[in-house]
């Protein structure tokens, strides 16, 4: 009955909870239809629990002696955890906002379909975008087409350029070899003019030298003349001698016309070396000039194919990084197309948003069941009868209400500890586990809270055996004595067939009080048949 909720604690609870008109108020735009089904499904089970609790309850209390009216009007009555429960549903301020504030309400909602035509909007501006840079990447593609072409009409006029060169250089052979024609031509006029003058020059130097031959003989005569002219006019041996010596000899003549010749010979050849000379200084003059024509044309020609390689060069790089940005553009293109499409399919599209809407519940369905809930609602107790309930039985059970802590424990095992110390083999009932602390097993019962307890103990055996009642293992109760107004018929055995059978039916029974300390040890001793069976029952008072 401790369980129980008196008119205070009613009154509290009732005024953390929600009137009605706020809480209607709140969910008029924000319930979940399946959260809602599911809410009216646990209060269902929550309120058929407290009936089954409430008739419990009702069947525990009829039980008592001289209070049918008590019985009557708890029968009437709801237990405090199932309405605690029930109301804790729908009741709490706190619960509730927190529940109705994970709920969406109607202005998200028209934001989430703003954003959603927004986003719907951007997608189609993308489109839009998209289609704009398709048209784009053909115009490009056009435009690469148009380069490839040009580019293929540059390299066939650098093939008709490099024939044209090819056909000059021909002709500049043929030049070439005119030209060598013609210095051969020349080479050969002037070598038979050379030749020719050469001829006319050594027959003019032999003419010459025939004259100074002449010459020189005739003066050799003269001076022979005179000499023989000079002997005979003188008579003197001596002053022939003297005359003579002043005349040059045949040998001295001899040797003057050898250095003469050697000096026309030396002329001739310097004559010789200085034509030829002329001639090379010719040849090489010519040679020069149309070498230098051929090399300046040649050049020029080299000059002309640099240029245009250099041009095609400069063509081919701007069309390879024309190329490269295009790629790269498209490839960016590609990612951009890449992040649109993992965007539109992370949106939301309108079948999805349609079915999320549907699986909301609309006002008038939450109306309904809101009214159904009401409906079930005043069919319970109302507040005032459950406070005067609560009263009542906070009246009737406040003297025994104390005494719910209590516990049943059963020795089955027929077989007893060392010193013949009781095993507590099961637990039969325990009002209050927390304070009453059992272990199965165990020799003892461990009572949490200290003040004055009602033991009550029994041992079924053929004999009448004895008993000792242990607290904290000192020995505080011997049973063993027979009381005079008590008669025991020890060999009474039950010998028929069921759950109970060769049991015996008498033995030792004892019911005493003790002021336990807290946290103490209850144990039992036994002697007596090894074949006994006993149980003990402890209350607090």
């Amino acid at each position: 009955m401790e369980q129980k909720a008196n008119k205070a604690e009613v009154y509290q609870l009732l005024d953390s909870k929600v009137n009605t008109s706020d809480f209607m108020s709140e969910l008029a735009c924000k319930v979940d239809r399946d959260e809602h089904e599911k809410t009216r499904v646990h209060l269902e089970k929550n309120l058929e629990t407290a009936d089954t609790k409430i008739e419990y309850v009702l069947d525990e209390i009829r039980l008592f002696p001289k209070k049918k009216e008590v019985a009557e009007l708890l029968h009437k009555k709801v237990d405090l955890a199932p309405l605690e429960s029930a109301l804790g549903i729908y009741g709490n301020q706190d619960a509730l906002s927190k529940a109705i504030a994970k709920k969406a309400d109607c202005n998200k909602l028209e934001e989430m379909e703003r954003a959603m035509n927004k986003s719907q909007a951007q997608m189609d501006a993308m489109v839009n975008k998209t289609e704009k840079l398709s048209t784009q990447f053909i115009d490009l593609q056009d435009q690469m087409n148009v380069c490839l072409k040009d580019l293929s009409r540059t390299a066939q006029e650098m093939k008709d350029f490099q024939s044209s060169v090819r056909s000059s250089l021909s002709d500049h052979s043929e030049v070439t070899d005119e030209c060598s024609r013609m210095c051969k031509k020349t080479q050969v006029e002037l070598s038979s003019a050379l030749e020719a003058y050469q001829t006319q020059l050594s027959s003019k130097i032999d003419q010459g030298l025939a004259a100074i031959q002449r010459n020189a003989d005739r003066m050799v005569d003269d001076k022979l003349e005179d000499v023989q002219d000079k002997i005979r006019g003188f008579v003197r041996r001596d002053d022939i001698r003297d005359e003579l010596s002043e005349k040059l000899s045949k040998e001295e003549y001899n040797e003057g016309m050898e250095n003469f010749k050697l000096q026309w010979r030396r002329q001739h050849e310097l004559l010789e070396h200085n034509i030829s000379q002329i001639e090379e200084k010719m040849n090489s003059a010519l040679s020069r000039d149309v070498l230098k024509q051929i090399q300046q044309h040649t050049s020029d020609v080299n000059n002309q194919i640099v240029s245009v390689k250099n041009e095609l060069g400069r063509s081919h790089k701007k069309m390879r990084e024309e190329l490269d940005e295009l790629r790269l553009e498209r490839s960016d293109r590609s990612l951009s197309f890449g992040k649109v499409y993992a965007e539109m399919a992370e949106k939301a599209n309108v079948a999805d948003m349609s079915i999320l809407l549907d699986g909301k519940v609309d006002v008038d369905a939450f109306n309904r069941a809101m009214i159904e809930v009401n409906s079930l609602i005043q069919e319970k107790a109302s507040l005032q009868d459950v406070s005067s309930s609560w009263q009542d039985k906070y009246l009737m059970l406040s003297q025994p209400g104390g005494e719910v802590c209590s516990g049943r424990w059963i020795w089955k095992s027929l077989k007893t500890k060392a010193s013949g110390v009781v095993p507590w083999n099961l637990q039969s009932s325990n009002s209050d586990p927390v304070h009453l602390v059992w272990e199965k097993d165990k020799t003892y019962i461990l009572c949490v809270l200290p003040g004055l307890y009602c033991i009550e103990l029994g041992f079924f055996s053929r004999k009448r055996p004895s008993a000792r009642v242990h607290v904290n293992g000192e020995p505080a109760i011997t049973i063993g004595s027979s009381p005079a107004h008590v008669t025991y018929h020890a060999g009474s055995r039950l010998l028929s067939s069921g759950r109970y059978t060769n049991s015996n039916l008498t033995g030792l029974t004892h019911v005493d009080f003790l002021v336990l300390p807290s946290k103490s040890r209850v144990s039992l001793s036994y002697q007596g048949d090894e074949d006994a069976e006993g149980f003990l029952t402890l209350k607090k008072l």
